[in-house]
């Protein structure tokens, strides 16, 4: 994605299209949460972004499908976190200056004792010491 943006909000909303355009190339089962879902289920009511400007993605805990989703945005200009395990990176132009955006991903069982999921699924074979 190789265009300008006026705003912050104009960035994170092609960011959500992008994410969920890649995505659906995948075929993967998968719903956006958080900060997105009232105004993606707002009809009319003038609501046009809650403030947040990250994107959440819930995906079922097909660990094939995730790595394939993950592996898709990586190729497509998204880069991993070196914060947390289970986001990328997505840098965008808006008004002249570079920020950089996040998408979360998460699995239902990610509060669980399986919470070292995405460690597994998304080890670029890179040490941290």
């Amino acid at each position: 994605m190789a265009h300008e943006f006026e705003t912050l909000n104009q960035a994170a909303s092609a960011l959500l299209i992008e994410t969920c355009g890649l995505l659906n190339e995948r075929q993967l089962g998968y719903v956006v949460a958080g900060g997105w879902v009232p105004v993606l289920r707002s009809t009319g009511s003038g609501l046009v972004h809650p403030g947040t400007r990250d994107v959440d993605v819930l995906f079922n805990d097909d660990r094939a499908a995730i790595r394939s989703g993950v592996e898709c945005m990586l190729q497509n200009g998204f880069i991993l976190s070196a914060k947390h395990e289970f986001q990328l990176l997505r840098t965008l132009r808006v008004a002249s200056r570079e920020f950089v955006f996040n998408v979360d991903l998460m699995h239902p069982l990610e509060a669980s004792a399986n919470s070292e999921m995405f460690q597994d699924i998304l080890d670029p074979e890179i040490r941290s010491d």
